[in-house]
């Protein structure tokens, strides 16, 4: 695909709109100052400050009244406050809606990837998305500025070639150390970018093992280590004000000079009328304006270029090699079937490997497990175990070989096709137990599409072993915080167990979901899995023997 059409479809169709806008809003505003430069020659001639012979303008206009120029001057001005009303507006709606719009392809992928990086979601959400937001506001404030001084440009040749090559001249001479001072912008800016995304890097990794620092002694390391990157981060930033400073000041100079020179060469011009020299200057004036805005704009496209340019490449390795395959992964819960009965796997010659990761992590792998079996599946931590699980729940994608799922009868159906299905009629407990910020009964009815009824929370909780419950204040009441503060690892990890029951399910996930369990409590909870054989079907992935007693087929992954 064409690199226009990318960049089309990477910062959408609104975005677009916006920034093309642009153009028309530059045309107007070179429209309401033409009128304004014109209506100060009006103005003099009010005043009797100059003769009507010596304005360049209609003989209607000369012979205004004062009343109607004032007039004119206001409507002019209202018109150029709207527009410049119309300008921040668009340029801030530009903005916003890249932001919006990558921020939601970002949840989309975060949400229904097989696994993300936190700290990779965070970047993406705020520096990258935010230097992208700024890149777009600045190409809005680009075609605007741009629009008005080349249509200003044109006035001042229309008015005076002479000068206005003079001007041009003047202008070119500056170039060559503006140039110089963009690439300045760049490496601040890059530099600036790295050390914020190593800096948030380190402190996100120290935070989340906060535990193992305080215990290892090594506070100070950590803090000095981010500290370090956060002066890094200082530096560049002092840096890059500091060269933005320059540039903007540079043509506020040049204005200036120009001016100066302008004056000395305009008496030799018989051809310029004093009237008309001053509607020249005040859209030399305006047309250096334009220009200083267009420095300061070009340095915001070359601060912002780094993050933004990481956001391309995201999307494009992410979102746009790949949307077809992210959409069908998307997950569209069927209602659930009265009639629904458990389902079972089939795999024939399975074989998957990570991305960059080497050897495979399964390789010619067939298993059956028949509606209402029961899978245990062990190994050592890395074997593979969760990765089967996911082949199993067709969250990943083998490279070679078919996963079926069996259905009562003896049918079945590629797991791909029946997967919206199987999702909601799927229960599950892992490693980590989910806790909401909220009442216990809020997190065992997290993700119901019914409202269960008092018996069934009762008949969950016992199943689960969560007699616990009842000493708590409020019972199903009691509140939790995000973490789950306040309740043991094991009473989390029942809980987990309980919410996966009373979904009623007719497949239940668990991956090691008693490894926080002590022996008795964990007997107790494979004696109930044993009951509900037939009813649904089990698959654990494990490294504990209790649930090896009631498998029907048992895979060591090595």
């Amino acid at each position: 695909m064409p690199l226009y059409k990318k960049l089309f479809l990477f910062t959408g169709r609104r975005v677009i709109g916006f920034v093309l806008a642009g153009i028309a809003l530059g045309i107007s505003l070179f429209a309401v100052e033409l009128a304004f430069a014109f209506s100060l020659q009006a103005f003099l001639l009010c005043l009797n400050i100059a003769l009507p012979s010596s304005a360049a303008l209609p003989d209607w206009a000369k012979n205004w009244p004062t009343s109607g120029v004032l007039g004119f001057i206001l409507v002019v001005g209202f018109a150029r406050a709207l527009l410049n009303w119309a300008v921040i507006y668009t340029q801030g709606a530009a903005g916003e809606e890249f932001r919006f719009l990558q921020r939601t392809r970002i949840l989309r992928w975060a949400f229904h990837s097989e696994s993300v990086s936190s700290w990779e979601v965070m970047t993406l959400f705020e520096p990258r998305v935010g230097g992208g937001m700024a890149a777009v506001s600045a190409v809005h404030g680009l075609t605007v500025q741009l629009t008005c001084a080349l249509m200003i440009l044109w006035a001042l040749f229309w008015i005076s070639p002479v000068l206005t090559m003079a001007v041009l001249a003047v202008m070119a001479l500056v170039f060559a150390p503006v140039r110089s001072i963009d690439k300045k912008i760049v490496e601040a800016a890059t530099g600036q970018t790295q050390a914020l995304g190593y800096t948030n890097h380190r402190l996100m990794m120290s935070l989340r093992n906060l535990l193992l620092i305080q215990i290892y002694g090594t506070q100070s390391l950590e803090e000095r280590h981010t500290r370090e990157s956060l002066a890094d981060y200082r530096h560049h930033a002092l840096r890059l004000f500091k060269v933005t400073g320059l540039k903007y000041a540079i043509p506020q100079f040049v204005g200036m000079f120009l001016i100066c020179v302008l004056t000395l060469a305009a008496n030799r011009h018989a051809h310029l009328s004093p009237v008309l020299l001053v509607t020249y200057f005040y859209l030399i004036v305006r047309m250096l304006g334009a220009v200083t805005g267009l420095n300061i704009t070009i340095s915001g496209i070359a601060s912002s270029w780094p993050e933004a340019s990481r956001l391309y490449e995201w999307w494009e390795k992410r979102s746009f090699d790949g949307p077809a395959a992210a959409g069908k992964r998307e997950l569209v819960l069927a209602p659930r079937r009265g009639d629904a009965k458990p389902v079972g796997w089939r795999l024939d010659a399975v074989t998957f490997t990570y991305p960059d990761g080497g050897r495979p992590v399964l390789q010619d792998l067939s298993l059956s497990v028949h509606p209402g079996q029961v899978l245990a599946i062990t190994g050592p931590s890395g074997s593979g175990k969760s990765t089967l699980l996911n082949v199993l729940l067709g969250g990943l994608v083998p490279e070679r070989g078919q996963v079926e799922a069996l259905l009562p009868g003896g049918l079945s159906l590629p797991l791909e096709a029946f997967r919206p299905e199987l999702l909601p009629l799927i229960g599950y407990v892992g490693p980590e137990s989910f806790m909401l910020e909220g009442t216990i009964r809020e997190n065992l009815i997290y993700g119901l599409q019914r409202a269960p009824a008092q018996a069934e929370i009762e008949s969950a909780l016992a199943k689960a072993e969560c007699a616990f419950v009842e000493d708590l204040a409020g019972g199903l009441s009691y509140r939790l915080t995000e973490q789950g503060q306040g309740l043991s690892a094991g009473q989390k990890q029942r809980l987990a167990l309980a919410r996966a029951l009373l979904r009623q399910p007719k497949v239940i996930i668990l991956d090691e979901a008693t490894s926080n369990l002590d022996s008795d409590t964990e007997e107790r909870l494979v004696d109930t899995l044993s009951r509900l054989k037939g009813e649904m079907t089990i698959v654990a992935a494990t490294h504990r023997k209790a649930l090896l007693r009631i498998a029907d087929h048992r895979i060591s992954l090595q």
